[in-house]
């Protein structure tokens, strides 16, 4: 199966919410180990450790760079959306010290600036809504 076919079956199987049914199919055609980390940063990676529970908020290299910071530097806008949904922190900053909304604005990925910018505005306001009124 090319690996664009296989992104389409991800994504409609995650339409239709079929959770039990990836994580079969990630036990059974996945191409990484089922114990080990991410060792490098590829949407299809990431997605099956999603896929298999891999803590999302987990660094991935000896940079102390997240799944996150990736998808915002390669401009995985789609994995980046999944990470933001299944609640990757979008505050934390790297050994250089950066967030992936700095890393998204770094190397020009626009689409991923704006859903990052957008997903830190909706925390915020959740945030607010849930600090007790002085009322």
């Amino acid at each position: 199966m090319k690996i664009s076919n296989l992104n389409l079956a991800i994504r409609s199987m995650v339409q239709k919410g079929k959770v039990a049914a990836i994580r079969y199919w990630a036990r059974k055609t996945a191409t990484l180990p089922p114990d080990c980390g991410l060792r490098e940063y590829s949407a299809f990676n990431i997605r099956i450790g999603i896929y298999r529970n891999y803590p999302v908020n987990e660094r991935i290299c000896e940079t102390e760079r997240r799944a996150i910071h990736y998808a915002a530097i390669h401009g995985d806008y789609q994995v980046l959306r999944m990470l933001i949904w299944l609640g990757a922190d979008l505050n934390y900053r790297d050994r250089p010290g950066l967030t992936p909304l700095e890393y998204a604005v770094r190397y020009e990925q626009y689409r991923c600036v704006r859903i990052l910018a957008r997903a830190l505005q909706r925390r915020q306001r959740a945030l607010l809504d849930q600090a007790p009124s002085s009322m």
